[in-house]
This record gives C-alpha cells, structure tokens and sequence, in this order.
C-alpha cells in the first residue's frame, strides 16, 4: 500500500479593508461577505472605511438665574418636543415637561440656549400624561396630549384653541355693516367676553349669521370718563355723539336791574330770591352789593352781600337783613327792585370737553355722561352744549364702555342691518386629539378616539383674519362642515388606533406632498383629499384607501420621509413604505432592518409608540430599546441607516446599516435649523440618572470625542476562510499573525483584538491589546503597519480538545477606544494536518 503524501504545509492570507456594505447582523458571520460586517457599534462605515460614530456634545442651557426653573425643567416627567422656528428666523426648541411647556431659545451669538417657561398662567396641562404630540404649522406650533384642549404658540405666548360657539357679547344700539375691509364699532349689554385679532360671527338677533369678523381692539372692556350734567333747560335735551362742552364768553362790567321778590310779615336776616331776569354772566363765587326800593326809587336798604346761584331754577339767593322800621307788613304794594353791579373783564368761550355717544337729559334733571377727555374744572360750572343751557360737575366714578370694533371679512353691507339683540360668537378651533400634521396646507389631527381624524380649513381661507395675513384659517374647522355630513372621519379598522399621520413625498407637484398617509399599527391608509378649497367643500367624502396592510407604524415621531420614500418602525422592524408597496404581493415580506434585528427583536412592543427618529446629515437615525424611568420613556440605543457610502459620477454604493450607536439615554431626537445649519439634538436622561439634558448629534469629523470621553467603538468581521475558494477542500488553519493600517490620529488610541474560531465558538478570545501612540508636533498621524504577533497556544478548547488559534473559518472583534479609521487589516495563517475524515465519538 502507497505511503500518504507528505504534508507541505502552506501560508495563507486574508484581510478586511471595505466595508461599504455596513452591518448585516442577521445572518450569520459564516454568510456575509468580507466588506460587511457581522456587528458594528458606536462605528460608521461611510466613505468605506471604518472609523467611530459622529460624536456626542452637550448643550449648555441658560436658565437665566432662576433655580425653580432649572428643577422644573431637570427633573420632571419628559412628554414631548419640537423643532420650532418663528416667522423671524428664532429657532428653538419646545418641550412639554410634567405638564408645563419650556422654550429653548437658541442664541446665535453665544450658542446656548437660553429657557424660558411659556405654560399658559394657571393653567398648565396634566403633569401624568405620557406623552405629547407636536407640529408646527404656519407660525403656530400646535400641542396637543389626547384630552386637553389644544394649545397653540405663536413664539410668543400660548393660548387654548377655542372649542365652542360662545356669545362673546350682545348689541345694544342699532349698527351698520360696513364694506369689506371696513370697521364698525358696536355698543354691547355687557362687556365683551373674547380676544382681540380672533375671529367671530355676528348673528342677528333672529339668528341669521351676518358673516365673519376679525376684533380689533386689543382691550375692548376700557375705562372712560365721567361727569355730572345737568339740563338748565324747561326742556329735555338731546345730545350728540361728540358735542363740544363750552363755558360761554363774558363780556365784561355790567349793570342790570331785576325784581326781587321778598316774604312779607318778616324782619331779621331772610333769604331772598331775585327772580327772571338773571343776568347769563353773573359771577356766582363772589359777592354783589344789592339796593332794595320803594315804589318813588328810593333806596330802604340794602349793601354788598354774598350770593348763591341755583343752576336748576336759575335764580340767585341772597341772605338779606331787613331792619325792624322796614318790615314788609308795612309796606303792602310796595315794587321792590335791586341793582346787580357785576365787574368782570371779557372772557372767551372755552370748550373744555366733548361727549362720548349721544344721551337725551329731562328738563331740570341730572345724569351721569361720558366724555372723550376728562372734565378738570370747577364744579356747578354753567356750560352750553350746542346752545342749550347746562351745569356741568366732575365725577370720580369708572365708567366702562361696553364696546367692540370689528373688521368685517365676509359681511354684506347696509344700512341698519345690525338690529338690537345681534350676538358675536367665537368660532371653533381645532379639537382636542392626538397626533397631527400640516400637510397641502391644512392641519389633520387624529381624534382623542385614536380613529377619527378631522381636517382644519385651508390656509389663507375665508375664517383667517387679515391680522395674520389669513394664515390663521389653518386653525379653524369651518370648513369641515361643508363636507357632505360633515364631522369627523374615521378609519375603516378592526378597532386600530391611529399611530403616526404623515404625507406621501410627490415631485412636481407645488408643495412636494401627496395623499395623506394614516397608519395604524398593521393597516396604512391613504386619503386623496384636494388642497383646493372649492373642491373640498365639494367633495362627498375623502377618498380613504388602504395603501398597505399587514405592516403598520408605530409611532408619529418614528415615522420619517426620505426623498420619495417614509421609514417607520413597525411591529416587525424598520420598514420602507415604498419597498413594502412594491413587495406587497410577495411570500415571506420582511422589514428592511434584518442587518439590526438582533437589536430591536426584544423591543418592548409596548413602548414602541415612544419612539423617534430623523433624518440628519443622510443618515437615518431611529431610536431602540425603550425602557421605563422616572423621567419618562427613553431609549439606550440609535439605529444608524447610513444613505450616502460612496457617491461619485460613476454611481452610488446603496444604503447601509452603519449599526447602532449608544452612549445617550435618548427622550427623544429632533432635528432643526440654527442659523442656516441644520442641526440634530436628542432630549436625554443624564448618564447617572438626575436630570434631563440636551445633548447635540454632530457630524462627521466634526470633533473627537463625546465632550473629552473617547468614544468606544468596534467591530465584528464576517467569519473569514483565508480565500479558500473551494469550501470541499478547505484545510485546517492555524493563525500565525496579524496586522492594522491606521490613520487620522490625533491622539494616544487604545485598540484590543480578538477572534473566535470557525464563527461559532460561544466567547471571544483575546489575541492582543495595545495603545498607539501619539506626538501631536511631528506625528504625521497614521500607522502603516502594527503588528498582532502569534496567538497564544496554549489556550484551549478543551471539550473539543484543540487550540483555539486552530479553525477552519475564523471572525475577528476589534475594539478602539479612541478617534482613529482602520484602512487595512491583514491576518496571516498556516494550514496544519488533520485527519482526512473525523473520527466517530468514543
């Protein structure tokens, strides 16, 4: 029998360099090819080699001094974020936290952001809800948490959407419709109940809706002045709206005569009244000498004495002392006259008030009126309203004008055609719901119910106001009524709630959205309503279709667009709703993550609607592993979907999973715009578990380390045959030796390898660890070759009695602590002899 040829044995050779086709974590290391890796963390495969993930930075938030602030806003329960920019370029953040809403306002000269609380005063929302749904549309972010009436911010303040028709106020006096674009100020019972630049309805006082109006006064309740008037007249008097309140003119020194009528039988000091004619500029605050006489012209007596003037009866009275010898009982039939001499230089009318609203006073009555300015003169002051007789007096009393100014958007002028009993109403708002989006010009909120929806009217429609330049219709449902029934819709499903509402990406058309997509956790449905507001009002009914079934989202912050496509995290996975569409009628569907479904496969499905993801710097980034804490819920872990490998004129290398990325307890992730940049932020749990913190998503190369912690990142090959082609004749290998092409350092780098033979042995072995150093004077900052050295041979499998440096197929684990890329990784192996077919068990 022939001898068996002699063993030669044989060094073999194999290497990692390009990993552009990611990770690929769900089939096994034994299946994947050398350019994808089995596990990346904390890594990123982009431009195709490897290196760690972009790095983490925390924000710097400003709480401007006030302590009670900063503990509100750290330690409460996290509900909900957005991006939200105003209509002059501030960007910021807004969170809602155990009830109460923060702004973090971004400053562009410093970078911080500085916090500020915007909760509605006295009336925050419920500090237990778990969560909170935000979107902005037009200049108004709207809040809503599935129960409380929704809150819209301006940038300024917040407010509560209006839910009802309420009668805001009530007419008093007869009024006019103006022409569009007109005003017209209306007199009310009571003062009026609403805002000011929000719109109303006026109503008869049959009902009959007279159209929309914008208030204007931004106070429409107001304090006027007053005084006390009373009519000198033998006749009632009616006054004007806006009548001049004028002291006539004196003329100057005068003499008049008058008769005076004096009680008989008496003697002593009497009053006595000097009857008609009483002169119009007598000096009533001073004395006047007063001569009585008999009947031939003779003075009896008389003197200076002071006088009191009577503005009702419009007479003077004077305490006069009749001597004894001069009795009247003596002197029957006696005509007893008295010179008034009155000195006084000429004065000129003055005008010292105008009224307010026209008002009628009874003859020798008194009332109270209103005047546009107040009154400051003397009291019993004799004045004359258009020529008719007065006495005016100041009064300290408020008065409050019932009033309200309206701009008439949608009236039909005339005359009189605002009767007496005529109502303002407010008009409803946007209901209370879950989530939303302001998708082709209109906001579609689901319903508290989780499977209604409703649509808002149109931007610049008919219900917005010229205030806001009509961007406010978008807060309103006047229009869902015009719909056939009207109401809200609901979702033809088995009792699914609706989970994330978003719009179908279209190019060529004006806003870049299609039909409105509505997802439930299996179903997806598709509403084809037109933006168009005459064909809204008539359509019968939306066109509702099911877009997909059997995948749904879960979540509205998960559900992200990208290019032409939506991603959403579904019960199964991460799916595209494109690729779900075109695979609909295909066996074994699977979600587009399996390269991550070891990570998400223990997701807790409940929490799932928790979750977030965006879109920043081409990649996509989508939270895993949501657990509970004190805080809220938040999750360890971010699926990095890398879109942009390697892009050239020649092509683009396809989509790939860069792994996962940890190092954050992410709340919730959000990108935004900040001075031109756009930028990504993640709300998170402080690493030891205290506070809420913001931390920043930089992009690549844009730093080193998470804030002065070197990131730990590595990776896991694909299970190497040391180019073996021919599987049935693979020899026994035996790993000799090792070693990494680095470059990009710029500083010290700890790396540790390991290998686990044939792919399956249940524990990494360590091969080697060491530290690359670094001279940032001269060092030119990479590493052409560092070599591994001979695994150690000693160590043992000792149930299948072999070293464990001996393996048929062989998959590598390189851990880096530090800011460096790997260009090249080589290993070197022998074969050795083995048996040509393995024994049986003994």
């Amino acid at each position: 029998m022939p001898n068996p040829p002699t063993f030669t044995p044989k060094y073999l050779y194999d290497y990692l360099r390009d990993f552009t086709a990611g990770q690929h974590a769900g089939l096994d290391p034994l299946l994947l090819p050398r350019n994808q890796a089995s596990v990346l963390i904390n890594a990123t495969s982009r431009g195709g080699f490897l290196t760690h993930r972009p790095p983490y930075s925390q924000a710097s938030l400003d709480f401007q001094g006030d302590d009670n602030l900063r503990v509100a806003f750290q330690t409460g329960l996290w509900q909900g974020g957005q991006f939200y920019q105003d209509d002059y370029g501030n960007a910021s953040f807004v969170a809602s936290i155990s009830g109460r809403l923060f702004q973090l306002l971004f400053d562009i000269g410093t970078g911080i952001f500085v916090v500020r609380e915007i909760t509605i005063q006295n009336d925050p929302n419920p500090p237990a809800v778990p969560q909170v749904w935000m979107w902005q549309s037009e200049r108004w972010l709207i809040i809503n948490d599935g129960q409380s009436t929704p809150i819209f911010f301006d940038g300024n303040t917040c407010r509560r959407a209006v839910q009802v028709e309420e009668v805001l106020g009530t007419t008093s006096m007869l009024a006019s419709i103006p022409a569009i674009g007109a005003v017209v100020t209306l007199q009310l019972t009571a003062n009026f109940s609403g805002q000011s630049n929000t719109l109303v309805r006026l109503r008869d006082n049959t009902g009959v809706d007279l159209g929309f109006f914008q208030t204007i006064n931004s106070q429409v309740t107001y304090n006027g002045y007053q005084a006390l008037l009373s009519n000198a007249s033998d006749n009632p008097v009616t006054v004007p709206d806006q009548s001049p309140v004028v002291i006539p003119s004196n003329p100057g020194t005068t003499n008049q005569v008058g008769i005076v009528g004096v009680q008989r039988n008496v003697s002593g000091t009497v009053p006595v009244t000097l009857q008609a004619p009483v002169p119009a500029n007598l000096d009533t605050g001073g004395s006047t000498r007063i001569d009585f006489y008999d009947n031939n012209g003779n003075v009896l007596f008389g003197g200076t004495l002071a006088i009191t003037w009577s503005p009702l009866t419009q007479s003077i009275t004077a305490l006069v002392t009749v001597p004894p010898n001069y009795a009247f009982t003596a002197k029957v039939g006696y005509t007893i006259k008295t010179t008034f001499g009155i000195n006084r230089a000429p004065t000129p009318a003055q005008t010292v008030a105008t009224t307010f609203g026209q008002f009628t006073i009874a003859a020798h009555s008194s009332q109270l009126i209103q005047l546009n300015s107040p009154y400051t003169g003397a009291d019993n002051q004799g004045v004359t309203i258009n020529g008719n007789p007065f006495v005016i007096s100041k009064s300290t009393a408020p008065i409050v004008t019932n009033a309200v100014t309206l701009l008439n958007l949608t009236g039909t002028s005339g005359t009189n055609n605002i009767p007496v009993g005529s109502t303002v109403v407010s008009v409803p708002e946007l209901p209370p719901g879950r989530m939303g989006a302001y998708i082709m010009g209109r906001n579609w909120v689901c319903g508290v119910d989780g499977q209604s929806f409703i649509a808002g009217d149109i931007v610049n429609g008919v219900s917005g106001t010229p205030a806001f330049n009509r961007r406010d219709a978008v807060l309103h449902v006047t229009e869902n009524s015009l719909l056939a029934g009207g109401g809200a819709f609901r979702v033809p499903s088995s009792g699914e709630d609706i989970r994330a509402i978003i719009a179908t990406p279209v190019l060529d058309v004006s806003l870049g959205q299609g039909p409105i997509l509505l997802f439930t956790k299996t179903i997806v449905f598709s509403c084809n309503a037109s933006p168009d507001r005459t064909t809204w009002q008539n359509t019968t009914n939306p066109i509702l279709t099911v877009a997909l079934i059997g995948n749904g989202a879960e979540g509205q912050n998960s559900t992200v667009t990208e290019n032409s496509d939506i991603l959403f995290r579904s019960l199964d996975g991460i799916r595209s709703y494109m690729l779900s569409r075109i695979n609909f009628d295909k066996w074994g569907q699977t979600p587009q993550s399996f390269e991550v479904q070891p990570t998400i496969i223990s997701d807790d499905e409940g929490l799932l609607q928790f979750g977030s993801a965006v879109i920043f710097n081409n990649r996509m980034l989508m939270t895993a592993h949501p657990q509970h804490s004190d805080f809220g819920i938040y999750n360890d872990t971010l699926i990095s979907l890398n879109f942009d490998l390697v892009s050239s004129l020649r092509g683009k290398a396809p989509s790939a999973y860069d792994g996962t990325w940890n190092g954050l307890n992410i709340l919730q992730i959000l990108t935004g715009t900040f001075n031109g940049t756009q930028r990504c932020f993640a709300f998170c749990i402080s690493s030891d578990f205290s506070s809420i913190q913001l931390w920043e998503v930089l992009k690549d190369n844009a730093a080193t380390d998470d804030d002065g912690n070197p990131i730990v990142w590595e990776m896991q090959s694909a299970a190497l045959n040391f180019t073996q082609q021919d599987k049935s004749m693979e020899d026994m290998l035996r790993l000799l030796d090792g070693e990494i092409s680095v470059d990009s350092l710029t500083a010290p780098v700890s790396v540790q390898i390991f290998y686990k033979p044939d792919a399956i042995y249940p524990t990494w072995v360590p091969w080697v660890a060491f530290t690359i150093g670094f001279d940032g004077t001269t060092d030119p900052g990479f590493r052409p070759e560092i070599g591994f050295g001979e695994p150690p041979s000693d160590v043992f499998d000792d149930t299948n009695n072999r070293p464990l440096r001996e393996f048929s197929v062989m998959q590598f684990r390189i851990i880096v602590t530090g800011h460096m890329r790997i260009t090249l990784v080589r290993f070197k192996a022998t074969s050795i002899p083995v048996l040509d077919i393995a024994r049986p068990p003994s």
